[in-house]
């Protein structure tokens, strides 16, 4: 049936992209991609994407502390995502995550791969989002004060 089909396309986006994240070679094309479809699937098929959000969890840090701030802003986008769909649900695993997301955000000040405002700047992009994440009221009155106005993404109107 048209369900079944779905939802096997999406769990093979879901492997697709979980596969990428997790490539030890760096490959700036496929982390990109990996990381604007985990955004997506995220979003658009929540249910689906939290059944695998621990393998995202454990592979999105690589991505994170890349050296491309392109790169960089594009994988704290799907962890905002993946942040997002796990607050809305009762997880048992939620707190673990949280604090995967604070380790892994100090640990990326030890990493001396990358140049000390790359490492600082993927630190402190992780934390944003975790405060982000912990207060509504938080983020509401963040956007108020930047002029973002606040819009809805719907699968009517995914685009406009």
């Amino acid at each position: 049936t048209s369900k079944s089909y779905a939802a096997e396309l999406v769990e093979k986006c879901l492997d697709q992209c979980l596969e990428w994240l997790e490539e030890p070679t760096r490959n700036e094309q496929r982390r990109l991609a990996s990381v604007l479809l985990a955004r997506e699937l995220a979003m658009f098929t929540a249910t689906s994407f939290f059944l695998r959000a621990n393998v995202f969890f454990k592979s999105i840090f690589t991505v994170i502390r890349d050296p491309k701030p392109q790169i960089r802003i594009a994988s704290i986008n799907a962890l905002h995502a993946a942040l997002t769909i796990t607050s809305q649900r009762e997880a048992k695993l939620k707190t673990e995550w949280y604090t995967k997301c604070y380790a892994e955000a100090l640990n990326t000040m030890k990493i001396n791969d990358l140049p000390k405002d790359d490492r600082t700047h993927s630190m402190l992009l992780v934390l944003n989002e975790l405060v982000r994440i912990a207060d509504a009221t938080y983020e509401r009155t963040r956007l108020e004060a930047l002029g973002i106005r606040q819009t809805e993404t719907s699968i009517a109107t995914p685009i406009e």
